[in-house]
């Protein structure tokens, strides 16, 4: 018989019972597959830090089924991970399922890539709930029947009560074209906030004292002080009597020859004698004048020949005195309290706001705060809400929040064998990379940020495509030999 005799005979019949065999067991292979990949598919998070490698991953419990598990439906203390640390990052209270990987994991390095800004939030608790809002420049917020308008947040500088601390008061001014500036005040220390403007606080034992301390007119000499700059510090004298003096580190001698107190239109000013190497110069010191003005050595401060002075008396935490001063009279004065601003009137450009008063206090300047603050403002009234304290305004509460938001990183790993410790493969992950190692699947996690000295990464296992190959293929043989009609 001829082999075309034979394939004549044979192979239709092959066809005919092969082709249902192949289906069959096609569909027997694919379906047992696809089971077999959804009980072997697992995601969940490895957290590994730099120097302690770590080899179990872990989820919150499921109902699913799950095949080649370390552990299902178990409190964090009966999962093997590798570190404490891992161990802390579960919580204690919660069931998880965890899967052992073939490998060990390591963190050998981290680079941050950059630091999102944190995230302010303006937090108003009423009627029992609380809202949060972007804490925005410009933005509005309704409390009760009352609109807030939210300014610009800026570092906190301010004072801070301290049992060893000193009489001290913190005020805003708002001049008229300027900026605003927060002065700390200390007893008796004066301070410059502007050329024309010389500002005061004076700490008494009493309310008559305090209103003693404001009189109708200053006396001329009030807070004045010469000085002399040598290297980086100046040496200040409050003693105005003729001969006074200093030789400097160079060998130059300073001496006061002259006080002149001036006049209605003629301020004071000093004549001081300049001598060195022989040479002597007699100058004249004008009052109130930027250091290095007249001369780079010299300093004059006078506050009552400055235009404006704004003096302040305070015998008690939380409130205050304040006068306003002009050419040495007396033009306005009022009551100050915490968080309220003061209008001195038309002849002062510019409005107060006492911010604090303490009888014992530290200060913290702005280059020093570690904390923030965000002005609000209503229809007669301003809060300076510093971060992280409740304000009551009217029937509400108010919180300041920055929240810190993670770093972006990028970690490089290494899997290594869990005996030999051989390295099977290395690699870094950035924000939204992914890297395959066999069935595993590495990223980092997208609902908890790592640091820069630990990595929260989300673990998949997961079946490539090619382990459903043998029952795709079967099921295109079925079809090729299929019998034609």
């Amino acid at each position: 018989m001829s082999i075309e005799s034979i394939e004549s005979i044979g192979f239709p019949t092959m066809r005919k019972h092969a082709a249902p065999a192949f289906m069959v067991l096609g569909f027997l292979l694919l379906l047992a597959a696809m089971a077999f990949s959804w009980t072997y598919a697992f995601t969940g998070e490895l957290y590994v830090q730099l120097d302690y490698p770590e080899q179990v991953a872990a989820r919150p419990a499921q109902d699913s089924f799950l095949v080649l598990s370390v552990t299902r439906y178990a409190p964090r203390e009966d999962i093997p991970l590798l570190q404490s640390a891992s161990a802390q990052q579960l919580a204690g209270n919660q069931r998880y399922d965890a899967v052992r990987l073939p490998f060990v994991v390591h963190l050998t390095a981290a680079q941050v890539l950059s630091q999102p800004p944190p995230r302010e939030v303006l937090e108003v608790q009423q009627q029992g709930e609380t809202t949060s809002i972007a804490a925005e420049t410009g933005a509005q917020v309704e409390v009760g029947e009352t609109t807030l308008t939210l300014g610009a947040s800026q570092p906190w500088t301010g004072l801070l009560h301290h049992p060893t601390g000193e009489p001290m008061a913190a005020l805003t001014l708002r001049m008229s074209g300027e900026k605003d500036q927060r002065l700390l005040l200390r007893d008796g220390e004066w301070l410059w906030p502007l050329t024309s403007l010389a500002v005061c606080l004076f700490w008494v034992d009493s309310d008559e004292a305090g209103h003693r301390s404001l009189p109708p007119e200053l006396s001329p000499w009030l807070g004045a002080r010469w000085g002399v700059d040598d290297a980086e510090r100046t040496n200040w004298f409050q003693t105005f009597a003729p001969g006074t003096g200093l030789t400097l580190e160079d060998g130059t001698e300073i001496t006061l020859l002259e006080v002149h107190p001036g006049g209605p239109e003629q301020p004071p000013f000093l004549l001081v004698e300049w001598a060195r190497s022989g040479t002597r110069e007699t100058l004249k010191i004008k009052p109130n004048q930027k250091p290095g003005t007249l001369h780079p050595t010299m300093r004059f401060e006078c506050p009552t020949a400055a235009p404006s002075v704004l003096l302040l008396t305070a015998w008690r935490d939380g409130a205050a005195l304040a006068a306003v001063y002009a050419a040495g009279r007396r033009i306005t004065q009022g009551t100050l309290s915490e968080h309220n601003l003061w209008t001195p009137g038309a002849e002062f450009p510019g409005k107060i706001r006492l911010e604090q008063v303490l009888a014992r206090a530290v200060p913290v300047s702005a280059s020093e705060s570690v904390a923030w603050e965000l002005p609000v403002s209503g229809v007669q009234q301003e809060l300076r809400l510093r971060e992280g304290e409740l304000v009551p305004w009217n029937d509400a509460h108010l919180r300041y929040r920055r929240l810190p938001q993670p770093a972006e990183n990028r970690y490089v790993l290494e899997l290594r064998s869990p005996g030999a410790h051989a390295l099977l493969d290395a690699f870094s992950l950035g924000p939204g990379e992914t890297r395959r190692f066999g069935a595993w699947i590495f990223a980092q996690s997208p609902s908890r940020a790592g640091g820069p000295a630990a990595a929260v990464l989300q673990v998949e296992r997961k079946l490539s495509l090619w382990f459903l190959a043998p029952g795709i293929i079967l099921l295109m043989l079925a079809l090729l030999l299929k019998p034609r009609s």
